[in-house]
């Protein structure tokens, strides 16, 4: 009891100072819709309560710490629907490398509806309906999540041996009607897992970097806890950043063991102290199997109901190789 005590406490001391310093920004204030968007069909079901959930290529996105441990090759792409004209395509792939580390690598390209030119005279008055202009943005990125057990020297102690840390590295863009703009961003994060590995925490400072022409990236510190008990995976995150004061997400899964395969349920729900354009609810399922190879696939569907806009469905397919 006295390490979990230890281990709250440190995440919280790494997480509260940023949460404090991102407080006098306003929701819609930074730039890049396409770093705020869930990535994974299983982490949007969860509501993005995914900082302490390891093992998983998605990890890369919401915790790179969380890549670590996984002995798989994995790869995962994902499409998004949003209405009739929003997409968003993720793909990512992970390997695992000697000494407990893994490498990931992943691209995300959003596609958005195209800006209609107005033409005017040079009175001001209208004269009708222009060109089309795209609009698009992209993110890609590499990360590396390490297992701290598996270094060479003297332990630290339960967060050393039974933690593990990454970082990721992502190249993000724009193009609005012809005009593009670059920048970089940095995520760092640590997950710990206890000795039974029923319970994980993590915290993950996410787009640390620059700024675009519309403003600066949606920087967020967010913490969060896993617990399993049985089929049940509960998982809460606390997250604080540049477009929010503050927000809790929870999420809950259930999976049902049919041989060699497994069912999941999941739901989540989320709240703002000041920012209710995102999802309040989300839900999905999933499918995993296991081939006598050793070969793994998984389906996994989520839904989310978004205020003021239509709404979100996310399908994702995995496999391990």
């Amino acid at each position: 009891m006295s390490n979990l005590r230890t281990v709250i406490v440190c995440l919280l001391a790494l997480a509260l100072p940023a949460a404090a310093s991102a407080g006098g920004r306003a929701p819609g204030s930074t730039s890049l819709v396409i770093a705020k968007l869930p990535v994974g069909a299983r982490a949007a079901a969860l509501s993005g309560a995914y900082t302490a959930v390891a093992g998983e290529p998605a990890s890369l996105i919401w915790n790179p710490a969380g890549l670590a441990r996984d002995p798989k090759t994995r790869v995962e792409v994902m499409h998004v629907e949003q209405g009739q004209r929003i997409r968003v395509e993720n793909a990512i792939l992970t390997q695992p490398l000697i000494y407990g580390g893994t490498a990931g690598a992943y691209l995300s390209y959003l596609g958005q509806p195209p800006i209609v030119e107005t033409k005017e005279s040079a009175a001001g008055d209208y004269l009708g309906a222009g060109r089309e202009l795209a609009v698009y943005e992209f993110m890609g990125g590499v990360g590396y999540g390490q297992d701290l057990s598996r270094l060479t020297g003297p332990s630290l102690g339960p967060l050393w041996s039974r933690g593990s840390l990454g970082a990721s590295l992502s190249i993000l863009g724009q193009n609005i009607a012809g005009s593009r703009n670059l920048t970089a961003a940095v995520d760092a994060g640590y997950v710990y897992l206890d000795e039974n590995e029923e319970r994980s925490f993590g915290v993950v400072f996410r787009n640390l970097g620059g700024a675009v022409r519309g403003g600066p990236l949606p920087f967020a510190a967010q913490a969060g806890v896993a617990q399993r008990i049985g089929p049940v995976l509960a998982v809460f995150d606390v997250l604080s950043g540049a477009d929010e004061v503050l927000r809790g997400r929870l999420g809950v899964e259930w999976v049902l063991a049919t041989g060699a395969g497994s069912f999941a349920l999941r739901a989540g729900g989320q709240r703002s102290l000041d920012n209710e354009i995102l999802a309040k609810f989300s839900a999905g399922l999933g499918y995993r199997i296991r081939m006598d190879s050793g070969m793994e696939f998984g389906l996994d569907y989520a839904y989310l109901p978004v205020s003021y806009f239509e709404d979100v469905h996310a399908v994702s397919i995995q496999v391990g190789l």
